[in-house]
């Protein structure tokens, strides 16, 4: 694994570094032709917060509940 990951750093141009890729929504790991092709996402300081129509939903239900004694 440690072998598979150096040559992919190796082969990624410098402007690449620190990215990932994606393919519509997915993770992908490209190869040396495909940096052109996916959607490049760089990373944020804290991260970033997932959303979705199912995270907003349940967030919000758990706010209606009543709270536990």
């Amino acid at each position: 694994m440690i072998e598979d990951a150096e040559r992919f750093i190796s082969a990624i141009p410098s402007d690449d570094v620190g990215f990932v890729f994606l393919d519509g929504d997915k993770p992908v790991q490209t190869d040396r032709d495909g940096f052109g092709k996916y959607q490049r996402r760089y990373g944020a300081r804290g991260g970033l917060w997932p959303s979705s129509p199912g995270i907003t939903s349940a967030m919000l239900d758990s706010y209606k509940k009543p709270p536990k004694p």
